[in-house]
């Protein structure tokens, strides 16, 4: 039996920079997924609210996810155009067209 797909999106924090395993990053999102399930880290250094918005939702859509973190925003903080608005309503756009339908702005 296959486990549960989990879909990690986000930026350095869950993508695992600082966390050097062999010849890679692990992430606090890999050690959360453990053995049994289908892991896929969508997560990448230096992605905004947009990037997961625009790119890492709709790819962890693609590929079925039962179940997805999101952490981001780090890097959308320290910008001059920094919109909190507009950080929490992407995030919360990003969530609505997920199975489970968060509300959205």
């Amino acid at each position: 039996m296959t486990g549960p797909r989990f879909a990690a999106l986000g930026d350095s924090l869950t993508s695992g920079i600082g966390d050097p395993v062999g010849d890679g990053l692990r992430g606090w999102a890999a050690l959360l997924a453990g053995e049994g399930a289908v892991f896929r880290d969508f997560a990448v250094s230096g992605a905004l609210t947009a990037d997961v918005e625009q790119r890492q939702a709709p790819a962890a859509l693609d590929f079925g996810a039962d179940i997805a973190s999101v952490v981001v925003g780090v890097d959308d903080t320290p910008r001059a155009a920094f919109d909190i608005e507009a950080s929490r309503c992407g995030s919360t756009g990003s969530a609505a067209r997920s199975p489970a339908r968060a509300p959205s702005c």
